[in-house]
C-alpha cells in the first residue's frame, strides 16, 4: 500500500495546499532537537517532526504522519510529546485516510474531515491582544549566518514578544547556562 511517504505526498501536501497554506507556513521532516546529551560524547534520538505548521511567527500545529494501513491515532502519543516541546496545542495524527485531531490544553480529540485553514487554526490563538501579536511577530529573525534559534529558543521569543503585546511590563526568562540567552534578547530587540 502507501507508505508514510507517499502519505505525505499524495494525501497531506494537497490537503493542505487545498486549504490555503503557502510554502512559508509549512515546516516539512525536521529534527529540532539534537538529541539528549549522553557520556562518553554521545547524543540521544533526536526529534523529528513531519509537519510543523507556522503562521505569523507562531508554532500552531504539529501533524504526525504515518502509513496509509495503519490506524490513524498511530502517531498521537509521538505527536503529543513533540507537542509538549514545541508548545503546541493543536495536534494532528493521520494515515492519509483519516484526520485525528487532538486539543493538548484540553486533552480532547476528535476525527476531522479536513485540516482548518491557516485562518481558522490562527483564530484558534486570538485574543484581544491578536491584532499587535501578529504585528510583532511578523518581523523576521535577524539571521546572519545559517543558525537558526533552537526550538526552545523561538519559544522563548514567541512567548516573551507576546507577553509584550499584551502589556506586560516585566518579563523574566530563565534559561541554563549556554542556551543562548543573548541570542534570544537580541532577536527580541
Amino acid at each position: 500500500m502507501y507508505s508514510e511517504s507517499d502519505t505525505r505526498s499524495k494525501f497531506i501536501d494537497p490537503a493542505l495546499y487545498a486549504q490555503g497554506r503557502q510554502e512559508s507556513q509549512i515546516i516539512r521532516e525536521r529534527y529540532f532537537t539534537d538529541g539528549r546529551k549522553l557520556p562518553g560524547g554521545k547524543r540521544g534520538k533526536q526529534c523529528f517532526v513531519d509537519y510543523l505548521l507556522k503562521d505569523f511567527g507562531m508554532n500552531l500545529a504539529v501533524i504526525e504522519a504515518k502509513k496509509y494501513a495503519l490506524p490513524v491515532t498511530e502517531g498521537l502519543e509521538q505527536v503529543k510529546e513533540y507537542g509538549k516541546k514545541l508548545d503546541v496545542r493543536r495536534l494532528y495524527s493521520t494515515n492519509g485516510q483519516e484526520i485525528y485531531e487532538f486539543d493538548l490544553q484540553s486533552g480532547t480529540g476528535k476525527i476531522i474531515s479536513q485540516y482548518p485553514s491557516p485562518a481558522e487554526l490562527y483564530e484558534r490563538y486570538t485574543d484581544e491582544h491578536a491584532t499587535l501579536r501578529q504585528q510583532i511577530l511578523s518581523i523576521p529573525y535577524y539571521i546572519d549566518s545559517a543558525k537558526r534559534p533552537r526550538y526552545y529558543q523561538d519559544i522563548a521569543i514567541t512567548k516573551a514578544l507576546t507577553a509584550i503585546a499584551q502589556g506586560a511590563n516585566r518579563i523574566l526568562l530563565t534559561l541554563a547556562t549556554g542556551t543562548g540567552k543573548t541570542y534570544i534578547a537580541f532577536q527580541i530587540a
